[in-house]
């Protein structure tokens, strides 16, 4: 029983070995921003995320949302967990009051929650790499 705890404490995955804390900085999270599409005279917003060896309980993001003009236009947070180990999801969040035209860049602000099944998690926004493929830029 102890050695299963342990063995959950480090986070261990099929194939790669144990995954200790400062290997846990190299796992990226990539969270790609996929789509945005009209819903009425809103905005709907799809993100593909690809987790590592690490099962995430919660990642919660504060999103901001940049019009045209560079002007904050909305922040959002945004549930993008739960994540499995190695698992890929896509996910599909609204941006209410803005047209998806008018959407310049989307900036991961902060992160509002980060945990593991065994606790919080401190280096995500160091783990998250982003990217767009659509004409809105996203970064962190």
């Amino acid at each position: 029983m102890r050695r299963t705890a342990i063995l959950l404490a480090a986070m261990c995955c099929a194939g790669a070995g144990p995954v200790g804390a400062q290997d846990q900085a190299a796992i990226p999270i990539r969270i790609e921003l996929n789509r945005l599409e009209a819903a009425g005279s809103d905005c709907r917003a799809t993100v593909v995320v690809e987790n590592g060896p690490v099962a995430l309980a919660s990642l919660k993001l504060d999103l901001v949302i940049f019009d045209g003009a560079g002007i904050v236009a909305k922040r959002i947070a945004a549930e993008l967990a739960p994540l499995a180990r190695g698992k890929t999801v896509v996910k599909t969040f609204p941006v209410a009051g803005l047209a998806c035209p008018d959407v310049s860049r989307v900036l991961v602000n902060e992160i509002m929650s980060c945990t593991t099944d065994a606790g919080p998690a401190t280096d995500c926004m160091d783990r998250i790499e982003t990217a767009s493929r659509t004409p809105a830029r996203f970064s962190k």
